[in-house]
């Protein structure tokens, strides 16, 4: 019976990687992926393994595995992305993320994770288009705000990061990166504001 089968091979497949035996658990996921050939599951995790063995070759069929089933679903072309970030495809890894935004223009968290990868990796440009893509959609967001500090601080504008870290903090007074970037601009002689 495939379901108590399925069962067997995910409890083994995960027992391996909880004993950190990646070989032996891609021996079992790989039955599976033979039992569902489509999963994304065993996929995303056969290409997790993959990558921590470095094995670029197979990682990146998987990852071009999970391309053909993850594109017209947010969740996975999310799960794409991170895969193909830590694959080193920087250009891929974006690719996904604004086809994960397409498909779900009304979520925050896919513009956020978007901006926040850009950001990351000083694509400044592109960022700051991303951020006020976001700023007509989401009216008064601390999130938003944080990443505009975020980009004015990479472009070296501190005293305007300052000023949207502390808009951040006016919107949310627990946003703790907020606090932690005005602490940090503390050190360049920036603000003092915050903690008066």
């Amino acid at each position: 019976d495939d379901k108590q089968n399925i069962e067997a091979l995910e409890g083994l497949s995960s027992l391996y990687m909880e004993r950190n035996e990646p070989q032996d658990a891609l021996f079992q996921l790989t039955k599976l992926n033979r039992i569902q050939p489509e999963n994304p599951k065993y996929i995303i995790q056969k290409a997790q393994l993959y990558l921590s063995l470095q094995d670029k070759v197979r990682s990146k069929a998987e990852i071009e595995s999970l391309s053909y089933i993850a594109q017209n679903n947010a969740a996975l072309l999310i799960a794409l992305s991170k895969l193909q970030l830590l694959a080193g495809d920087l250009p891929n890894a974006v690719s996904s993320l604004e086809k994960a935004q397409a498909i779900q223009p009304k979520s925050i968290q896919v513009g956020i994770q978007l901006t926040e990868l850009l950001l990351n990796n000083n694509l400044t440009d592109t960022a700051a288009s991303q951020i006020k893509l976001l700023e007509t959609k989401f009216k008064d967001s601390a999130d938003i705000t944080f990443l505009q500090g975020r980009l004015a601080e990479q472009q070296g504008k501190l005293q305007q990061a300052n000023t949207f870290y502390l808009k951040t903090l006016a919107l949310d007074d627990q946003y703790e990166l907020a606090l932690a970037k005005l602490y940090t601009l503390i050190s360049h002689g920036i603000s003092d504001q915050a903690f008066k």
